[in-house]
This record gives C-alpha cells, structure tokens and sequence, in this order.
C-alpha cells in the first residue's frame, strides 16, 4: 500500500526468498562460490552453514535459478521421515521413472540415471534445504548411496543446508566417514553495520526507488542494532518502518519510527532492541559538566579553602561510581 507512496514498484522488504534480492555479502560470496565450486568439480559433499534469516534459501533459490541444459537439481525443502521417502521426492524432482517404492529399486533407478547423465556430461545435484532435521540414520544412508560413482568422478553432488546445528551433528562420532566426506564448507555471518546500509540501498533499489536516503543514517544505524545484522529481521523492520510512515505520512524513515516498529517486538524479550537511547558514557559525562559548572560558580562566588576540597571529592566519588556503573542520574 506504500508503493506509490515511496516511488516503489513492490515491496522491497518481503520476506520471501527471491533470488532477484541477492545481497552477496563476503560470506555470501564464498559460500555461493563454494556451491558452484563444488558441482562442477564434483567434489561430493558441500555444507553451507548459517544462522535463522541469514540468507540460505535465497542462495539456493539463486543456484535453481542458474541451473542450466548441463545441470540437473532435485531440491529437497521439508523434513523427511525416512531414506526412502528422501529418494521418492528426488526420483520426482528429476523426473526419473520407478515404478517400485522398494529401497533397492529406486537406488537402482537412480544409479542408472546418473550413468546416463555422467555420459551426457550433465552434473546431478541434489540440494536439502534445512538439513539439520535429517536425523544420523538418514545422512548416513546418503553417505553410503554417495559411493555411487566412477574411478574418475563424483556421480550425485550433495548441498547441506542448514543451521549451526547440523554442524554440531555431523562432529558426531558416528557420522565421521561422511565428515571426511565433505570437500567444502562455508558459513554465513550476519552483516556489518556498513553491509546492512548496503542491504537496505539494494533492496530499494531493486524494488524501483530512484534513489536518495529513504532511511536516514541514524534509522539504519538503529535497524542495524535492532536486527544486529540478521537479513531476515532487517527484512521486518524496514517492512514495518515502511507501513508506519505510510500512515504518518513520513517521506522519510527516521529514527524515532523504527524505535517505534522495535518497540511492536519488546513481547519478546530483548531478541530486538536497538540500543539505549543515551548511552551510559553520554550521560556520564554529562554529570561531569554538570559537578564542574557548579563547582566554577560556588568558587567564585565564595572563595573558602575548606569548600574546594570538598567539592573535588565529591566530583572523584561520583566519578569513581560512575565508573562502576552506580549514581548514574536519569536525564
């Protein structure tokens, strides 16, 4: 509803994975790199790893994107109960034929078909998104189907998507061999301050906006705090600061209407919350000026020799406490 408003064409902060989005951030690169990489050297096994909301679907839904006439891709996006049911869904996604849903024969009628593409030098990829839900026994079952190969190549390149704890899973004793498996590993890490300003300028920009600071450089400073540099939260800050200055009438996001988007997520605990509004060393030095100012004017106008001594330890006390993070006054 903000579109015209803002000069946009669509909504530039939606929270679905849309490739056309892509903000390749440094560890976005390398584990991009890493994927492309890892099919067409067939290096077997690729893990991308990545905290909730940093990027990964949308870097999946990218590579689909690119796949090309030496490319095939089985996508795997939802929890799987069992192996079987795995090599259902990547028989269909590859459009192989398979009249039995017995293990051996689906095995067999996938093997036959990697030959076949390997001889039409096509790779084969197969990308599980939210690999962190396969339990031990599956990846197991798929390190042992990886041994499908030639003396020469990798027949099925495998992506692992998922989260920190599918890292921590594999380093399970009992998944070594498929540990060993993996030829390349990449992370994503949330973004800097500078790479979310970035962010903010490229999803704009590829949703119409002409140009200028929409976000002034305090609000992106803010939404940067509050979303501490995951894209996904970025995402529905800005969204939410777009609405609301829609109906304030705002032609500019400022600082004080995503404090008050920030404020819609304080029901969740302190998850998203930009940082205070003044600073303990602001207010600090505050109090500094404020004892000094006092202590100019009771000296000149009563010049005791008793009196300025006093004063200074009173400065020195409140001083020391406030290095301690005691007697700070709320301004």
């Amino acid at each position: 509803m903000y579109h015209h408003f803002y000069g946009l064409c669509e909504s530039p902060f939606a929270l679905t994975p849309d490739p056309k989005y892509l903000f390749l951030s440094p560890s976005h690169k390398d584990a991009l790199a890493a994927m492309i990489y890892g099919v067409h050297e067939r290096k077997g096994f690729v893990l991308i790893l990545g905290e909730v909301g940093t990027g990964k679907t949308t870097l999946v839904r990218h590579i689909l994107g690119q796949s090309g006439m030496n490319m095939k891709i089985a996508f795997i996006f939802t929890p799987v109960a069992s192996f079987e049911e795995l090599l259902q869904m990547v028989l269909q996604d590859l459009e192989v034929p398979c009249q039995s849903q017995q293990r051996l024969a689906m095995i067999n009628a996938l093997s036959d078909f990697l030959l076949q593409e390997l001889v039409a030098e096509r790779h084969v990829v197969l990308i599980i998104d939210e690999a962190q839900y396969l339990c031990p026994a599956i990846l197991e079952d798929l390190r042992m189907f990886s041994n499908v190969e030639t003396a020469h190549n990798k027949l099925l390149q495998i992506i692992l998507v998922g989260q920190p704890e599918l890292g921590e899973k594999l380093g399970h004793p009992n998944l070594r061999q498929l540990r060993q498996r993996i030829g390349l590993v990449a992370r994503l890490h949330p973004l800097t301050v500078q790479e979310t300003r970035h962010y903010i300028a490229h999803r704009l920009k590829g949703a119409g906006h002409a140009g200028g600071e929409l976000f002034t450089s305090r609000a992106q400073a803010t939404i940067y705090r509050a979303s501490q540099g995951i894209p996904r939260l970025i995402n529905v800050i800005c969204d939410k600061a777009l609405v609301l200055g829609y109906g304030a009438d705002a032609k500019q996001i400022t600082d004080w209407i995503v404090k008050e988007v920030v404020k819609d997520w304080s029901v969740f605990g302190p998850g998203i919350a930009p940082a205070p509004t003044r600073p303990r060393l602001r207010r600090a030095a505050m109090l500094l000026v404020l004892i000094a100012a006092i202590l100019i004017l009771v000296v000149m106008s009563e010049p005791s020799r008793d009196l300025l001594p006093r004063l200074w330890r009173m400065l020195v006390e409140k001083a020391s406490a406030i290095a301690a993070g005691r007697g700070l006054p709320h301004f």
